[in-house]
């Protein structure tokens, strides 16, 4: 099935939901720009609404920049401006509370993009951590230094971190300003 979704020649995105449907392939999530579908221990995500260029972004990002805290992509394809990506199968992370540790993460990002300095940052939540936390923050804060792109925002937040093993995901962060 994901062969023939992969390489069938669609015409429109929708067709492939009309086609996993049908096919009793029922989306277990859906969001503002996407369904997603399990095929198997594969997630199969359609941008079938508006054209999500904020996660078609970071699919470029990961490529250029990999990492055990990007999501692996198997296959990745544009109709019409729209994608249709074959992931892996990542789990929640479970918190009823945003935990602090994202809360640091979000801020050291976010210091960076405005070259705030970052010692104050360190000084205030280093110590609420533990030393697997901390890895990860710093792991995925080095993950996005090098993202540099004045239309597109990284929206750090528990809804978008995802959770392989024991290791953070960043599953979908980047979002599109509203650049007139």
């Amino acid at each position: 099935m994901i062969d023939y979704i992969f390489s069938n020649d669609w015409s429109d995105i929708n067709q492939i939901v009309e086609y996993l449907e049908k096919n009793d392939i029922k989306s277990f999530s859906q969001g503002f720009f996407t369904k997603v579908f399990l095929i198997g221990e594969y997630v199969l995500k359609v941008n079938c609404g508006d054209i999500d260029n904020g996660f078609k972004e970071y699919v470029k990002y990961i490529v250029k920049n990999p990492s055990i805290h990007a999501p692996i992509i198997y296959q990745y394809k544009e109709i019409n401006g729209h994608y249709l990506m074959l992931t892996e199968l990542l789990k929640p992370m479970i918190c009823n509370v945003e935990p602090v540790s994202i809360t640091f993460l979000r801020e050291l990002i976010k210091s960076n993009l405005y070259d705030i300095e970052n010692t104050k940052l360190k000084e205030k939540f280093e110590s609420m951590l533990s030393k697997d936390e901390l890895k990860q923050v710093y792991e995925i804060f080095s993950f996005f230094k090098d993202f540099n792109n004045s239309e597109m925002s990284i929206d750090i937040c528990l809804e978008n971190i995802m959770v392989r093993n024991n290791t953070w995901v960043i599953n979908d962060p980047l979002v599109q300003l509203n650049l007139q």
